[in-house]
């Protein structure tokens, strides 16, 4: 392979072909400065990147610290949560209790007001048989009574014919 000759041309500011070895040179450095340059910020991007994620877990763990200080409050509040709906739904089931007992007295109280009820029709309807009952003896002992009335007048009209005195005594009778 030959080499292609040098232009003189090409030569500016470079002397006697040493323009290739300083261009080398230069170009390594350049490449070598370059990849420097770039590895240093990648350096920099990786630090910032593991400085972000540091100051994320120190976060979280900031986060779960103040979360864990918090747990003593928030068990607290739920056990208090817990304690009051137990009690409410104590006091439905206490209350749901006595509204069955409530009903179960209603209940009987309605059973005891008609049997109470029953009896009383009963009573009165008794009260009007005997009423009647009573009515009828009355009219009875009336008719009775009329009838010994008029039993009497016939007997003292016969006495009167026979001229015998009202008022004569069982003697005075026997005696005549």
């Amino acid at each position: 392979k030959t080499w292609p000759t040098p232009n003189p041309a090409d030569d500016v500011g470079f002397e006697n072909g040493e323009n290739l070895v300083d261009s080398a040179t230069l170009d390594a450095e350049a490449q070598s400065a370059a990849l420097e340059a770039a590895f240093e910020e990648k350096r920099r991007q990786f630090e910032a990147q593991l400085a972000a994620k540091e100051t994320a877990q120190a976060q979280r763990i900031a986060e779960m610290e103040a979360h864990q200080k918090q747990l003593p409050e928030l068990h607290a509040k739920r056990v208090a949560e817990l304690k009051k709906a137990k009690d409410e739904e104590e006091r439905k089931a206490h209350e749901l209790a006595a509204k069955k007992k409530q009903d179960e007295i209603d209940r009987k109280a309605k059973a005891a007001q008609a049997k109470l009820n029953a009896e009383a029709a009963e009573k009165e309807a008794l009260l009007l048989q005997a009423a009647e009952e009573q009515r009828r003896a009355e009219a009875a002992a009336a008719a009775q009574q009329a009838y010994l009335s008029d039993l009497r007048a016939v007997i003292v009209r016969g006495l009167k014919d026979k001229h015998i005195d009202i008022n004569a005594t069982v003697g005075d009778l026997l005696s005549m």
